[in-house]
C-alpha cells in the first residue's frame, strides 16, 4: 500500500513513470514478487519500471518472473542491476521489444546494450551525461568500436563513483565540479578524504574537470601502462574475494577495467532467492606502471586466491 501511495503521488506530480524496487529485507518468494508488482500495476494505471538490485535488497527478481510481469500493460521496463549480462539476450528474445531493458551497472552498460538492452539508468550520467548518452547511442547502433572508444575515458569514473556507497561519491563529485553545494543527509556522510584524489583523477580522465597544473600525465597515466587480461572465477561475493582482489590491485599502485562480469543462474528461477554463493566470474584488464610491477600484482592476486580457499577461486591469465 505504501508503494501504491508513493507511485500515485509521483503520477499526480507529473512523473512519466515510476521506478519500483523489489521489496527488501523480507526476501519474498518469486510468487510474492509477482503478486506484489501485479498489485501495484493494477492499482496505479501508470507506467512502471521494475528495479532489480539484489546486492542492496537481498532478493533477485528472476528472469522467469520478469517475463511474466512483462505481460502486464503497465509494466514498461526493467532496471537490471544484477551485474549479470547473460540475462539480457534471453529476456529480449522472449519479451520482444514491448518492454525496455535498462542496465543498472555503468561499467557493464555498453555490453548490456550491445547484447540487446535499450540503455542504462546511470550513476555516471549524473556527472558525465553527454558522454554516457553518446556511448549508449553508439551501442544501440551496434557500433562496437565507437562505443568502446567513447566509454574508455569513463572507465575509472564507472568504478570510482562506487569507492564508497552510492550516492556519496557522486555528491562529492558534483560539488567538486561546482554543480551543487557541499553536504549530504544522514545516515550518509561526506566522502572520506582518502578517496578525494581518486575521484578527482577519474573526473579528469572523463574530462569533467580540468587537470591541475602539471598533472596531465598523472590523470591519464594508466592508459599508457602495460596491461594483462585476467579471468577470476569462484564464489566471489560470499567470500569477499572480488572486493579484496580489486583493493589489492589499487593498493599496489595498479589500475583495472572491468571487461565483463557474469553470475551462474539459479537452478530454479521460480522459487530461488538471490544466492551470494553462486559461482561468478569477472574479466579484468589490469594495468601497472611496468611489466615487473604487473607481474608482482598478478602474483599477489594468485596468492590471495590460494589463501582464500573457501572462495574456490581460480585465476587465469588470458592471452591477448
Amino acid at each position: 500500500q505504501a508503494t501504491i501511495k508513493a507511485t500515485l503521488r509521483a503520477k499526480e506530480n507529473g512523473a512519466d513513470a515510476a521506478l519500483v524496487v523489489t521489496p527488501y529485507y523480507v526476501k519474498p518468494t518469486q510468487a510474492g514478487l509477482l503478486a506484489h508488482f501485479t498489485a501495484i500495476a493494477d492499482a496505479v494505471d501508470f507506467p512502471l519500471i521494475l528495479y532489480n538490485v539484489p546486492g542492496r535488497t537481498g532478493v533477485d527478481l528472476s528472469v522467469e518472473t520478469t517475463v511474466q510481469l512483462s505481460k502486464h500493460p503497465m509494466i514498461k521496463g526493467l532496471k537490471d542491476a544484477t551485474g549479470d549480462n547473460n540475462r539480457v539476450s534471453p529476456m529480449r528474445k522472449i519479451i520482444g521489444k514491448d518492454m525496455r531493458l535498462y542496465s543498472g551497472e555503468d561499467g557493464m552498460a555498453r555490453e548490456y546494450v550491445l547484447q540487446g538492452g535499450d540503455g542504462v539508468i546511470s550513476v555516471t550520467a549524473n556527472v558525465a551525461p553527454a558522454t554516457v548518452s553518446k556511448v549508449m547511442a553508439a551501442a544501440n547502433r551496434k557500433e562496437t568500436d565507437t562505443a568502446a572508444a567513447l566509454d574508455a575515458p569513463l572507465a575509472s569514473l564507472h568504478r570510482d563513483l562506487f569507492c564508497e556507497a552510492n550516492p556519496i561519491p557522486v555528491k562529492w563529485a558534483l560539488q567538486r565540479m561546482g554543480k551543487i553545494e557541499k553536504g549530504i543527509r544522514l545516515p550518509l556522510t561526506v566522502l572520506n578524504s582518502e578517496f578525494h584524489n581518486r575521484v578527482e583523477v577519474a573526473l579528469t580522465q572523463a574530462l569533467c574537470i580540468a587537470p591541475k597544473e602539471g598533472e596531465e600525465a598523472h590523470a591519464l597515466l594508466s592508459y599508457g601502462w602495460p596491461s594483462r587480461n585476467l579471468l577470476l572465477q569462484g564464489q566471489l561475493f560470499d567470500s569477499g574475494l572480488i572486493n579484496q582482489a580489486l583493493d589489492l590491485i589499487e593498493q599496489n599502485n595498479g589500475d583495472f577495467d572491468i571487461v565483463s562480469f557474469s553470475v551462474q543462474p539459479n537452478d530454479q528461477f521460480s522459487n530461488a532467492d538471490f544466492n551470494f554463493k553462486r559461482p561468478s566470474s569477472i574479466s579484468l584488464k589490469v594495468f601497472a606502471v611496468n611489466t615487473q610491477a604487473l607481474d608482482d600484482i598478478v602474483g599477489r592476486l594468485q596468492t590471495l586466491v590460494d589463501v582464500m580457499k573457501t572462495a574456490e577461486g581460480v585465476l587465469t591469465v588470458v592471452p591477448d
